[in-house]
């Protein structure tokens, strides 16, 4: 299973903040680097909120695989709520 890596997470995030979307994508643990999670983008969430992880939309989840398979020719896959998810090499071109 591939790696995410802090270099494609800050070009999916400035991505995303580029179209108003207030979400970023983090390390769902900084040992395990295999899975992502969607959190709000909020500074300091820890001292706001107990989990900062959010159930996104169907939409969400599309504009999410489409740019990681448009910038790094990765396919994802998500959990059963959308809160999680890991990346597999696309097959495309």
């Amino acid at each position: 299973m591939d790696k995410f890596n802090d270099d494609m997470l800050f070009a999916i995030n400035y991505r995303l903040a580029l179209k108003k979307i207030p979400i970023v994508i983090d390390y769902e643990t900084e040992t395990h680097k295999e899975f992502c999670t969607i959190k709000l983008a909020c500074k300091d969430y820890e001292k706001w909120l107990d989990r900062p992880i959010l159930n996104p939309k169907k939409e969400l989840i599309q504009i999410i695989r489409d740019l990681f398979k448009e910038m790094y020719h990765k396919e994802l896959n998500f959990n059963n709520t959308g809160t999680s998810f890991w990346m597999r090499n696309f097959k495309g071109e």
